[in-house]
């Protein structure tokens, strides 16, 4: 395990000095997708070890794609990052730190809240795992029983020392871990979005196939099958719930933006808070603030970047959730 405690905003994390493990390899390690996983309240405890679980089918899937079909060029999971920001360590359930423990991507005794006179803002520990949290009560089968068993997964886990919010946390993601990492693709969920066996592949495949595409973003099947259930939660999803889709975006569109223009990493951290400084946002969880960085990514109308709607990469949640 690798830990470090982080004493600055994420904006300067790498002027900073700080950075990550994979560039500790002699060549770094190149990373196709960055899969960002925010969790914002304590009682997610149950949402995150069936989001992990299905993450890292999704990466077994991919390596066994790999080995047939070469598309990495072989040693596929060592070309994906899990990177788990938990906004702020003071709501976190002592069950939600012993799930972590137990696939060894947490050990505790090793935080800290200041580093010499300086406050910690984040510990970040960092991971390679090849367990898995089970999730009994998540009563889908997500894969045949005759598919390999799970491969090594690198996880980041980023535990905030103060709650602040999900905008915050795609702070951590976008600003301190991507730039370091420069991934092909980035792949959004919240704690309990539970990604299909095969959408990770699909929505990777999506930005390879065309080059114009910035942003892929999977459907959403609520676990109440029936149609009054499918109907309202497809009606709510855009505003309430964007939390609950897939969102994947190319990471190249985030770095380019014209001369004298606003990036639109810049557009959407402003945009976002001041939603939440209007009190437009006050439900961090139930907020769509992936949405706001998806049309500021692939603006309607764009000549250049487009959106695209990916239905074989379908992800699952409850609609009481």
């Amino acid at each position: 395990m690798r830990y470090t405690a982080v004493t600055c905003d994420p904006d300067q994390f790498e002027e900073a000095g700080f950075t990550l493990r994979q560039m500790w390899f002699d060549p770094p390690r190149e990373t196709e997708l960055l899969i960002g996983v925010t969790v914002s309240s304590e009682d997610e405890v149950e949402l995150l070890s069936q989001t992990i679980y299905a993450v890292m089918k999704n990466i077994a899937l991919l390596a066994r794609l790999d080995c047939r079909r070469r598309i990495w060029g072989g040693g596929s999971w060592r070309k994906v990052v899990v990177c788990v920001v938990v906004d702020g360590v003071v709501q976190v359930d002592s069950g939600m730190l012993r799930v972590l423990a137990a696939m060894g991507v947490y050990r505790e005794g090793l935080f800290k809240r200041r580093v010499g006179r300086r406050e910690v803002m984040a510990n970040v520990y960092e991971y390679t795992t090849p367990v898995a949290p089970s999730a009994p009560s998540l009563e889908i089968k997500l894969t045949p029983d005759s598919d390999p068993p799970f491969v090594p997964v690198q996880i980041v886990l980023c535990l905030k020392n103060q709650p602040q919010n999900k905008i915050n946390s795609h702070q951590w993601l976008f600003n301190a871990f991507a730039p370091i990492l420069k991934p092909f693709a980035c792949i959004l969920l919240g704690a309990g979005t539970v990604p299909g066996p095969t959408s990770f592949y699909q929505l990777w495949a999506s930005f390879k196939l065309d080059p114009h595409v910035a942003v892929a973003r999977g459907e959403v099947v609520p676990l109440d099958s029936s149609c009054d259930a499918i109907r309202y939660a497809y009606a709510r999803s855009l505003v309430k719930y964007g939390d609950r889709f897939e969102w994947s975006i190319r990471y190249a569109r985030l770095q380019y933006w014209p001369k004298g223009t606003k990036g639109v990493l810049q557009r959407y951290f402003e945009k976002a808070e001041k939603r939440e400084s209007d009190g437009d946002g006050a439900n961090i969880r139930d907020s769509a603030d992936e949405l706001i960085l998806m049309r500021e990514a692939a603006p309607q109308g764009a000549r250049y970047w487009t959106s695209l709607r990916v239905k074989s990469a379908y992800a699952i949640w409850s609609t009481q959730a």
